[in-house]
């Protein structure tokens, strides 16, 4: 199956939760300032090379989930497996200085690369060579691994707090920003206390104490009492079941959209899209049969979920279980569901 960056920053988009309340403080806690940049976009003169079958199957498979055609899913795909290849390279030769990479859905360019310092001249060529237009980046003082230790740190103060629970985390090394979305479920909670307890927490995980940006909070109101009504059954009446798992937060695989149309799969299991879903906990199947998904709302088989925050993953190999209970449902690609 084609998962990771590939496939999955083909659907990022945005936050999980929509028009969320988003907010930037810092609480009086210091932030060091990103140093300037100097950016260029270089123009792919690489020819990429023709897709393969299982390649083009699955991307047949996001086309239906999103509504686009197989060209305009190919379009952004083709050449990005030769990139993935060139940047094993950059990233053997340039390790002192590189600090990260990825895909942009951007008009401008198709790729971006980010180091310390200026590359040499050589990996610059090999970037020419690449069959996308790659922006170049300088002047990058962040590294991935500091936003995670930022990041964790954030929710596992979030997660400490009674009354609030953290659906999504994410960060951005080019702005050097991390995104944590949360659920107020208890309105006597002290919001503001508790963000501060947390940015305290990854100011002291932080190098020289102090953050690399600024951390964003969007929260969603939660949703009424009796909107999804409790003790749902996973199982519907004719045995169709719906895998319900706990959150799975972070990473650039759950930075996504989850869209397509609600149906079943071949082992009996509920798909969007046609990818088998892991759904929040206390989903389940309603008296009428359909398929009610918490925080997203209720859905009959052949309807649209347009937009649903999330990402997509691999269960049942590279340590990944499937939930218990659910295994009939088979190993793969699974489409995540979360607040």
């Amino acid at each position: 199956m084609l998962v990771g960056a590939g496939l999955m920053l083909v659907l990022l988009s945005g936050c999980a939760i929509a028009a969320p309340a988003t907010s930037d403080i810092n609480l009086g806690v210091p932030t060091r300032t990103v140093p300037d940049r100097t950016s260029i976009v270089l123009e792919g003169t690489g020819i990429p090379a023709p897709l393969a079958a299982d390649v083009v199957a699955d991307l047949r498979v996001l086309a239906n989930g999103t509504g686009e055609t197989l060209n305009e899913v190919a379009d952004r795909q083709r050449g990005r497996d030769q990139f993935r290849a060139l940047m094993s390279t950059v990233e053997a030769t340039d390790s002192d200085i590189l600090v990260t990479w990825g895909y942009e859905d951007a008009a401008e360019y198709g790729a971006w690369v980010l180091f310390h310092e200026d590359p040499p001249e050589e990996t610059l060529a090999a970037l020419r060579a690449a069959p996308l237009d790659v922006l170049v980046e300088t002047g990058v003082d962040t590294d991935q691994a500091e936003l995670d230790r930022v990041s964790q740190a954030v929710t596992d103060s979030l997660d400490d707090a009674d009354g609030i629970t953290v659906s999504s985390a994410s960060s951005d090394v080019r702005t050097a920003t991390v995104t944590v979305g949360l659920i107020v479920r208890d309105s006597r909670v002290d919001l503001e206390s508790a963000k501060r307890a947390a940015l305290e927490r990854a100011t002291r995980v932080s190098v020289d104490n102090r953050l690399p940006g600024p951390v964003l909070f969007e929260e969603a109101p939660a949703l009424t009492d009796g909107t999804i009504p409790a003790g749902l059954s996973a199982i519907a009446a004719d045995g169709t079941k719906l895998v319900v798992g706990d959150y799975v937060r972070g990473g650039a695989a759950m930075q996504a959209l989850v869209s397509g149309v609600v149906g079943v799969s071949e082992q009996g299991c509920i798909t969007v899209g046609g990818i088998t879903v892991v759904a929040p906990l206390g989903s389940g199947f309603l008296d009428n049969g359909r398929v009610a998904f918490t925080y997203l709302g209720d859905y009959a088989i052949g309807e649209t979920i347009d937009e649903a925050g999330g990402g997509y993953l691999l269960y049942g190999e590279g340590g990944r279980t499937i939930p218990a209970g659910f295994e009939q449902c088979g190993t793969g690609e699974y489409a995540v569901l979360q607040p």
